[in-house]
């Protein structure tokens, strides 16, 4: 959510100049905290998927061990 919603696309609207705050939280803040808010957010989501995806690599490569030690070599 931080990445895409909150993140790309109050980007996209800042640099066309085609704004509607919607809910956008940066185009709800006063202009000189609006890209300090985008950055954060999107390293918020790349912090979120990059963790989310080293969880689920991590049990799903120790799930693959675990199948490995039960069959019979």
């Amino acid at each position: 959510m931080p990445l895409g919603a909150q993140g790309i696309v109050p980007a996209t609207m800042l640099i066309t100049g085609q704004i509607t705050p919607s809910w956008f939280l940066a185009l709800h803040l006063p202009r000189q905290l609006q890209w300090p808010t985008v950055i954060v957010m999107t390293c918020l989501g790349l912090v979120m998927l990059t963790t989310g995806l080293g969880i689920g690599l991590h049990y799903r490569a120790k799930s693959r061990r675990e199948e490995g030690e039960l069959e019979p070599g």
